[in-house]
């Protein structure tokens, strides 16, 4: 699986369930990166640090281990006598999506933060002239 940056051994770790068909694993990675690649560009071309590779791994690994969590059981809502759950309609879906963390991880944070003040006098300053 050369064309990817995870494999299925990055998508087995820390998974509890079993992985039996890694045709299908494969393919979610594929196309767990393509989402990735929509926001970031080529992949290969943004992992040009091992700590970018390892972020992308982390991510695709969480998308793609979210879809198998949650194979054959797509319920948004569930009762039984006096116990019912109700679920994120997102985290229901088995849909490959990234978390607003994950986001982060890749992207550094995205809320507001430390900006960059210029220090000295404007180009447009009377003392500096035109």
């Amino acid at each position: 699986m050369a064309d990817t940056i995870t494999s299925t051994g990055d998508v087995r770790e820390g998974y509890e369930g079993t992985i039996t068909n890694e045709t299908y694993v494969t393919g979610l990675i594929r196309k767990a990166e393509r989402v990735l690649a929509r926001r970031l560009g080529p992949l290969a071309d943004w992992a040009t640090t091992d700590e970018r590779r390892d972020a992308i791994k982390d991510v695709v690994g969480s998308m793609v281990q979210r879809v198998l969590r949650n194979e054959g059981s797509i319920n948004k809502s569930e009762s039984d006598g006096d116990y019912s759950y109700t679920r994120d309609p997102l985290a229901a879906s088995a849909n490959l999506w990234v978390t607003a963390a994950e986001w982060d991880m890749l992207l550094g944070p995205s809320g507001p933060g430390v900006g960059t003040i210029r220090v000295g006098i404007p180009d447009w300053s009377p003392r500096r002239g035109w």
